[in-house]
């Protein structure tokens, strides 16, 4: 870099080249706020150079020839379309299945509860957990039981959907 310092002084501004009218043809005298300005630009124009040169790199890279780019898209996109489903936590799956209760106590403490608007969701969470420590241990194990196998299913479905996108690609959708 200290090459490019020497063809480009660090006055120049990026749009103007150094022998162009109304451009500094001498470096200004070094006083403390110039010296540190200097820092300054040199760091941005060097980090930006550096970015130009990896945007530059990875453009280049991803247009050469490479036979498994289709495949690895593929896989990219359905890896972003399709996450694997998460598991419920039991709270989640008692208030949905007791979504009325937990409705009816949200409007009947929400009012006093000074909170802001978009701390509702929050505070039904909290209800529904207030619930769920309330229950009975073998209550409790139950929504657990269901919330595993909700889980398995969602899974199940998962692996399945999966498995039938990455079986009906082609070879000709690789290449």
């Amino acid at each position: 870099m200290g090459e490019y310092w020497t063809k480009f002084p660090w006055y120049v501004p990026l749009d103007k080249e150094p022998g162009d009218e109304g451009v500094e043809s001498e470096e200004p005298e070094l006083t403390e706020e110039v010296e540190e300005e200097k820092g300054v630009i040199i760091a941005k124009t060097t980090e930006s150079i550096k970015h130009w040169y990896r945007w530059r790199r990875t453009k280049h890279v991803s247009k050469t020839d490479n036979p498994w780019a289709p495949f690895l898209q593929q896989l990219r996109i359905k890896s972003h379309q399709n996450a694997p489903p998460h598991r419920l936590p039991i709270w989640q799956m008692y208030m949905k299945a007791n979504a009325a209760d937990v409705e009816q106590e949200l409007q009947d403490r929400w009012p006093t509860a000074g909170l802001e608007p978009k701390r509702k969701i929050n505070f039904r969470g909290a209800i529904a957990r207030e619930f769920v420590n309330r229950l009975e241990e073998a209550e409790r194990q139950e929504y657990e039981r269901q919330a595993r196998e909700l889980h398995e299913r969602e899974m199940k479905t998962y692996q399945a959907e999966l498995s039938q996108s990455l079986d009906a690609l082609t070879p000709q959708d690789i290449q």
